[in-house]
């Protein structure tokens, strides 16, 4: 595998990604207080570093002029599909190793319909494995029967019926709304600049020997995934995440990590051993019983969606709603095989949380 690096980032991505916060919620003040609350001692770098993304993000919302029902519409996050609507016309451009701000505007323009088909299906697919020997799509009726077959709430059914017809109006609008956002980005971009200048010297200095084992060992990524080429991206946007796409369109097995600027800082302050906020909020998502049960049963060896279902009698689409928070809480790990989804428990985070309530509780 090779790893490369792009020094700076793709606009679209980071537009998208400020409309998805907004759209949902998201937000690096909120974040700074949560850090605050927890007494972490040393992370004034990481504290001041959330106020200006916070400023940053505020400066591009306060001019944001796109109506919110529609950023609503394309951006709202879907828990029983992981995603929103708007990422399955903005996948390519996401996947490119050569983003051009204008070029892709264009892109997204011109889009065919088959290619717009061709990643809403992967998709979908990505996230419904159980359902790839039931669709054999060869024309429009067979994926609209696709889409009534997910199992998905009949709202979100229609939804994605009516996106997918209504792509050709979509993605022009898409395109527009991008654009205006696209360009506040640039012109906010100063503030948060030297973010991505030092990500960029962190990630060639640590990676220098072997990229791929310090990809693995520090982001948790590539479990499963062995593509012919991965493409590294810093993000301002989504500063504190980390965000692994995969290329559905290339005869070249290409991906895409999106990192981050403020990744590591965050995850360093999260990692805390007295962290009682993520201790808490770990807690009670394992105990929850199906929850529980989905550990027991994944710690035994790696097992898909519908093998779980099967073993708890209950849906798919449940299995997909505990597996959204227990990957959250970094419970579980995620292996892909071909088109299917292989879940393990996470023994990393387990020990994490019997390493610190001993501490906490025992003293010893």
């Amino acid at each position: 595998m090779i790893v490369k690096l792009l020094g700076e980032p793709n606009i679209v991505y980071e537009a998208a990604m400020l409309l998805y916060d907004n759209a949902n919620n998201i937000s690096y003040r909120e974040k700074k207080a949560e850090f605050e609350r927890m007494s972490i001692s040393d992370i004034d770098d990481l504290l001041a570093g959330l106020d200006i993304f916070a400023k940053f993000s505020e400066l591009i919302s306060d001019k944001n002029d796109v109506d919110p029902m529609i950023t609503k519409h394309l951006f709202t996050y879907r828990s029983e599909i992981d995603t929103c609507l708007a990422f399955y016309i903005l996948h390519d451009v996401f996947a490119s190793p050569d983003p051009d701000f204008v070029s892709d505007l264009e892109k997204i323009k011109n889009m065919s319909k088959a290619t717009f088909f061709a990643n809403m299906y992967s998709l979908l697919l990505g996230k419904f494995p159980e359902l790839e020997t039931k669709a054999a799509i060869s024309n429009y009726a067979d994926f609209i029967n696709f889409i009534a077959v997910l199992p998905v709430s009949s709202e979100l059914k229609w939804e994605l019926t009516s996106f997918y017809n209504t792509f050709d109006q979509v993605k022009v609008q898409l395109a527009v709304i991008i654009g205006k956002i696209g360009k506040l980005f640039y012109d906010g971009y100063e503030l948060v600049h030297h973010y991505t200048d030092w990500f960029v010297a962190n990630y060639k200095m640590s990676s220098a020997q072997n990229p791929e084992k310090y990809l693995r060992d520090n982001y948790k990524v590539l479990d499963g995934k062995e593509p012919d080429v991965l493409y590294v991206i810093p993000s301002s946007a989504a500063a504190d995440r980390v965000e692994y796409k995969m290329s559905f369109t290339e005869e070249q097995l290409t991906d895409f990590l999106y990192i981050g600027v403020l990744h590591s800082a965050v995850k360093e302050a999260s990692d805390s051993p007295f962290d009682d906020t993520k201790l808490c909020k770990t807690l009670k998502v394992m105990g929850d019983k199906s929850k529980f049960e989905i550990m027991r049963l994944v710690s035994e060896e790696a097992k898909f969606g519908q093998q779980l279902a099967a073993a708890l009698q209950i849906s798919t689409a449940t299995i997909s709603h505990h597996m959204a928070q227990l990957e959250e809480m970094e419970l579980i790990r995620i292996e892909r095989d071909a088109n299917r989804i292989y879940y393990t428990l996470n023994r990393e985070t387990v020990e994490y949380v019997v390493k610190n309530l001993n501490k906490l509780f025992l003293k010893d």
